[in-house]
């Protein structure tokens, strides 16, 4: 039988999430920098109790993420220092995977419009957009 206690701080503490309009989606990039993915890598986003992760193309990657959700225009997004693996990738993969976190490093704004997300630069450039995954 569990002890019973007055005091709340014997709680375990409850994990940080994020607003439900992302918290635990995953996310596959569709347009990077303004051109189509490559279809032949795969590269994904993950947000879940206020950490990010996913597949940069070859290499996983993870890390701590904020966000404000706003009344009216985009939304606020900062993510933390990512770290990966540090996986040889081979051509298309490593290509796309440098430019996928040279261009996540400049984030600041996402908007989600239904099974599409779109990450904003602090100047509004819309850099990376992703497609819902089931």
């Amino acid at each position: 039988m569990p002890v019973q206690t007055n005091n709340a701080s014997a709680l375990p503490p409850t994990p940080p999430t994020l607003p439900p309009l992302i918290e635990g989606t995953q996310w596959k990039l569709t347009d990077i920098g303004g051109k189509p993915a490559a279809k032949a890598v795969t590269t994904t986003l993950e947000f879940r109790q206020s950490r990010v992760g996913g597949k940069g193309g070859c290499n996983s990657y993870n890390g701590p993420v904020t966000v404000q959700i706003t009344t009216r225009g985009l939304h606020k997004i900062k993510f933390g220092n990512l770290v990966s693996t540090r996986m040889a990738c081979p051509g298309a993969a490593s290509t796309q995977e440098t430019e996928y976190f040279q261009h996540l490093s400049k984030i600041t704004q996402f908007k989600r419009e239904g099974d599409e997300l779109v990450l904003f630069t602090a100047e509004n450039v819309a850099n990376l957009r992703f497609l819902l995954l089931p």
